[in-house]
């Protein structure tokens, strides 16, 4: 619930979208970095029922103030990264060219 009420502790200053990254420290939350922006994690949290963008437009362009319901879920999320030689993608980039094409000689 910190999260609740340090939005709505800043949001007379801040007025907006807030992001918060903490962890826990001797059972108390270690407030890490601070982002006014919307995260990577959005549209995780939108799939767990807090679909902040839709909530931050009906209330800043509708006036809506709106309640969502969270869902309780367990997620988890990586990152992907693929690393060639210069050679490679190249060959990779001209292979995908020419098979859009029909012909390998580009003719």
């Amino acid at each position: 619930m910190l999260g609740y009420e340090l939005a709505e502790w800043t949001r007379p200053v801040l007025h907006r979208q807030l992001g918060f990254q903490s962890k826990s420290e001797d059972d108390w939350p270690f407030i890490f970095e601070i982002n006014k922006r919307f995260s990577e994690t959005t549209s995780t949290r939108a799939v767990a029922g807090v679909n902040e963008v839709d909530l931050l437009v009906r209330d800043f362009v509708y006036g809506e103030k709106t309640k969502c319901e969270p869902k309780r879920l367990v997620g988890s999320a990586y990152s992907e990264h693929l690393f060639l030689k210069k050679e490679e993608y190249c060959k990779a980039s001209f292979e995908k060219r020419t098979a859009k094409r029909g012909t390998i000689g580009g003719s």
